[in-house]
C-alpha cells in the first residue's frame, strides 16, 4: 500500500555525539540516490553499444524547512548552522513514518530563501554526501 510523505523526520548528529536530534519543520526533502555513471565499452566489431556500471555519483541531498527563532538553540536553523560550521562531516538519519531510513555522512552548507509578500520564511539545507547512502528497511 503506498504512504504519504506526512510524518518523514530527518535527524542529524555531529560524529562525537551518540544520540540524533530532530531536525524539526522540514518541509521537502530530495531524491535519496542517483543513477550510476555507464561506461562504454562498445568495440567495432560490436553490434550495438554495450556498457558498464561506473562509479556513483550522489548529488546534493537538499531539504526545505521553515525559518524559525535562531535564539532557540534547539530550532533546525540553529542546529543547521552549527553543524555547517564542523569540519567534520555529520551523520544524517531521513526516517519514514513506516520505520524505513536512509543514513549517510555529510557536510552542510544552508541559507535562507528568497521571500516574498504574505509566505512563510525558510531555509534551504544542503547536505554533500562524504558516504554512501545506505537504506534500512523497517523491521
Amino acid at each position: 500500500m503506498a504512504q504519504a510523505t506526512n510524518g518523514t523526520k530527518l535527524f542529524a548528529k555531529k560524529k562525537a555525539e551518540t544520540t540524533y536530534g530532530e531536525l524539526i519543520g522540514m518541509k521537502d526533502f530530495t531524491d535519496m540516490g542517483a543513477k550510476a555513471d555507464r561506461i562504454e565499452t562498445t568495440t567495432l566489431s560490436s553490434p550495438v553499444k554495450s556498457y558498464i556500471r561506473g562509479i556513483d555519483d550522489t548529488p546534493e541531498l537538499e531539504f526545505t524547512f521553515n525559518f524559525e527563532d535562531t535564539t532557540v538553540a534547539t530550532s533546525a536553523y540553529s542546529i543547521c548552522k552549527a553543524l555547517e560550521a564542523e569540519t567534520n562531516p555529520a551523520d544524517f538519519k531521513l526516517m519514514f513514518p513506516d520505520g524505513t531510513f536512509y543514513s549517510w555522512s555529510g557536510q552542510c552548507s544552508i541559507f535562507v530563501k528568497a521571500g516574498k509578500v504574505n509566505a512563510v520564511m525558510e531555509f534551504h539545507l544542503g547536505v554533500t554526501a562524504t558516504t554512501p547512502i545506505v537504506i534500512n528497511d523497517a523491521a
